[in-house]
C-alpha cells in the first residue's frame, strides 16, 4: 500500500535495489500488484507462496511479472526429510486483563493495540509463565520458539532464561 501510494518512493526503491521479493503474492490486490511490481526496475523478482493460484483467476499477472514457477517442494518430501516435524503447542491461560481494551472494542472504537502489547510485555506474571514454559523446553533440549511483538521483550525473556539463543525479527 505504501509503495502504491507513493510512486516516487516506489521508483526510487526499484532503481536502488537489485531484487524485489513478494511473500504470498497471490493475495496482492491486482491493481496494486501491477502498479508496484511493474514499476520496480529490479533485475530479480522472486515470489513466495504455497500456491500461486488466485481467487480472481488472474494468475497470469504473477507469471507476467515474476515468470513461471521456479521451484516446487512437495510436503511429503519435506516430511520424509524431517524438515516438517510434529510440534507441541502450549496455550497457557493467564490472569492478564485489559478491560479498557475490551470496552473500547465493544463500543466499536479503535483500540490502541500498541498500548495493549506494551502493557502485556511488562506484565510480570505473564513473563514468568513464558519463561517457565520456555525454560522447561530448553532444559529438555527441545528446540523452542517464543513469539512476542517487541524486540526488547524478546531480549528480556532470553536474558531471563539464561541460555544461548537468538532473536528472529519478522
Amino acid at each position: 500500500q505504501t509503495l502504491y501510494s507513493d510512486k516516487l518512493l516506489c521508483k526510487t526503491l526499484g532503481e536502488n535495489f537489485g531484487c524485489v521479493q513478494a511473500d504470498e503474492l497471490q493475495r496482492f490486490a491486482a491493481k496494486t500488484f501491477i502498479d508496484v511490481i511493474d514499476n520496480m526496475a529490479c533485475r530479480y523478482r522472486i515470489g513466495w507462496s504455497a500456491d500461486e493460484t488466485r481467487k480472481d483467476k488472474l494468475e497470469f499477472l504473477i507469471y507476467d511479472l515474476f515468470g513461471g514457477v521456479g521451484a516446487s517442494v512437495e510436503q511429503n518430501d519435506l516430511i520424509e526429510s524431517n524438515f516438517v516435524v510434529d510440534v507441541d503447542v502450549y496455550v497457557v491461560p493467564t490472569k492478564f486483563k485489559a478491560d479498557w481494551y475490551v470496552e473500547s472494542q465493544s463500543r466499536n472504537e479503535t483500540a490502541d493495540f500498541v498500548e495493549l502489547i506494551d502493557t502485556m510485555s511488562k506484565d510480570k506474571e505473564r513473563n514468568a509463565l513464558a519463561i517457565k514454559y520456555a525454560q522447561r523446553c530448553v532444559d529438555e533440549t527441545r528446540p523452542t520458539l517464543v513469539f512476542t511483538h517487541r524486540r526488547e521483550h524478546a531480549i528480556g525473556l532470553l536474558e531471563e532464561i539464561g541460555r544461548k539463543g537468538g532473536i528472529m525479527l519478522g
